[in-house]
Parts: C-alpha cells; sequence; structure tokens
C-alpha cells in the first residue's frame, strides 16, 4: 500500500487509530501534517497531534489552528 493510500485511509475510516510520519528534514512533513489538520478539521473527528521532540511539538502547535 502507498503512502497516500494509507494517509487516504487513516482519514476515511472511523476505526484508524494512529498515523506515524517520519522522515528526513525537507521531506515535506510539515506541509503534509498541515494538509491532514485541514482535513480533519472539516470532519466530526477528534484528534491529538504528538511529537517525539521539542522542535516537533512546537512546529505542531503552530499549524494546528483547533
Amino acid at each position: 500500500m502507498s503512502h497516500e493510500q494509507n494517509i487516504a485511509g487513516f482519514l476515511t475510516s472511523k476505526d484508524s487509530k494512529a498515523l506515524v510520519i517520519t522522515g528526513g528534514a525537507g521531506t515535506g512533513k510539515t506541509t503534509l501534517i498541515k494538509t491532514i489538520i485541514e482535513q480533519l478539521n472539516q470532519t466530526q473527528r477528534d484528534y491529538y497531534l504528538l511529537a517525539a521532540t521539542g522542535r516537533a511539538s512546537l512546529y505542531l502547535h503552530r499549524h494546528d489552528s483547533s
């Protein structure tokens, strides 16, 4: 299954509990997260953003509009 299929499945499934995004610097993680947040904000689903590092946590906080 492709990354795109995994993300689409996560966004459309009511049973999906977690989506892990990994990648090196400059691979588009922040852009991807912003897009996923926009999609989740259009649904009635509750969600939480978690980050493994302080720097990543700051980025998530800046891009989460909820």
